[in-house]
Parts: structure tokens; sequence; C-alpha cells
């Protein structure tokens, strides 16, 4: 619910996979958000210039100014899907037992990531998110 009106109506899987908008995503948790815009096959990050691949099923029909939705387990190292790297600095770095939890800068945005590693603040990282699970919501 938002302010009073349904903001999404579907199984937790189906909202987790595909929020219907930044408040959903937001009201979750865990996910970060990252400003841009969509185009056509892809995503560009505020202020960056590489297009990201996304696939269309990801996010069908989202045209112009959007949020790219990153999940923290989605992160991958930058070799994996180099069409989708990403540059980051880690701001903080925190072991969460199966994995370390990254807390970077990317642009403006500040980006929760689930590494294999433990990074030290002040690094910088590169990293991508596999096509199909770039969701992109319009703004």
């Amino acid at each position: 619910m938002d302010r009073g009106v349904i903001a999404q109506f579907a199984p937790p899987q189906d909202i987790y996979e595909a929020p219907a908008n930044a408040f959903v995503a937001q009201f979750l948790g865990g996910f970060s958000l990252i400003k841009g815009v969509a185009e056509e096959g892809g995503f560009r990050a505020a202020g960056g210039t590489a297009l990201l691949a996304c696939s269309p099923r990801a996010s069908p029909g989202v045209k112009g100014p959007a949020l790219l939705v990153v999940r923290p387990e989605d992160g991958r190292p930058a070799s994996t899907h180099p069409e989708n790297r990403m540059r980051g600095e880690v701001i903080d770095s925190a072991y969460h037992g199966r994995c370390w939890r990254l807390l970077l800068r990317v642009a403006d945005e500040v980006v929760r990531l689930d590494w294999p590693r433990r990074e030290d603040p002040g690094m910088a990282i590169e990293f991508s998110v596999p096509p199909e699970r770039c969701t992109l919501l319009a703004v």
C-alpha cells in the first residue's frame, strides 16, 4: 500500500523479481536504485557513458528516465558480463557469513552488493550485472 492505494498485488516472488515501481522496490528493502535513462536495448546511468545491456523480458517497454534495480545477490565480477561493467568505490565491507556485503559509491548512488571476498574501503572495484537481471523502472 502506498498512501492508501495498492502499489502492487502479486505473489512475493513476482514482487521481488519485478517490483512495479520505485516505492515497491524501496519498501522491500535491500535493493539499490541507480538513476539514468532507458534506451533501446539498455540503460545508461546518470553521468555514465556505457550502455548496459538489459533483457527486454526484464524491463518491457521502459524508455526515458528510469531507475536500474540492483539486487545485492546479482553483483558479479566484471569479466562475467563485460557488456555490463560498472565501477564503484568501496565505502564499507561487512562479513555476512556466505559473502561480504559491500557498499559502493557508483556515480551519485550507493549500491549494495554481496561479494565473495572482503574489499577495503577506498578501493575501486568493477562489477557486472547479468542482462536478464537488469530490471528497469520508469520514473
